[in-house]
């Protein structure tokens, strides 16, 4: 998977089409404690959870320097038959997030993908065109907005059947 950063939208677009049961796996690194939160949506509007999977494991990332595989080391992420275009959003908080609340007003919003979160999350969000982005295949990026508090990097894919 490749990728590069939409300056004006603020979102990694990969340009190849994946197929409809195409398995996959997102590693997720920090380098400060954080809760980190993945999620995912396509054309029928329905908001999905990545990670956490489940409420029995915690999105708080605590250590420094972690790298965590989601949705875990047994599990793969895989295609549905929606074709379209899909997004993964990838949430790094400061501060824990209702995540059930927030999947029901994205579900809610009305508008493109690429401003629904913002819509949903509020004023305490920011995009990842706001921080210091790099890379095309491994993504890398810092940020250190005081009045912020939740940093939000979407990938935008092509689904095919």
């Amino acid at each position: 998977m490749s990728g590069s950063l939409n300056k004006e939208t603020g979102v990694i677009e990969i340009p190849e089409k994946y197929k409809s049961g195409t398995r996959f796996r997102i590693l997720i690194g920090n380098n400060q404690p954080a809760y980190v939160y993945v999620f995912g949506t396509d054309l029928t509007n329905k908001v999905y959870n990545i990670f956490p999977q489940s409420k029995m494991i915690s999105p708080f990332l605590e250590y420094k320097n972690s790298c965590v595989a989601f949705p875990d080391e047994k599990h793969f992420i895989e295609m549905d038959n929606t074709d379209g275009t899909d997004y993964l959003y990838v949430l790094y908080s400061l501060v824990p997030i209702n995540i059930d609340k927030l999947r029901q007003r994205m579900e809610a919003e009305q508008g493109d993908y690429e401003t629904k979160i913002f819509k949903a999350l509020g004023p305490k969000a920011f995009s990842i065109k706001d921080s210091k982005f790099m890379g095309d295949k491994v993504f890398r990026f810092s940020s250190s907005t005081p009045s912020k508090e939740i940093l939000v990097a979407i990938v935008k894919f092509n689904h095919v059947k």
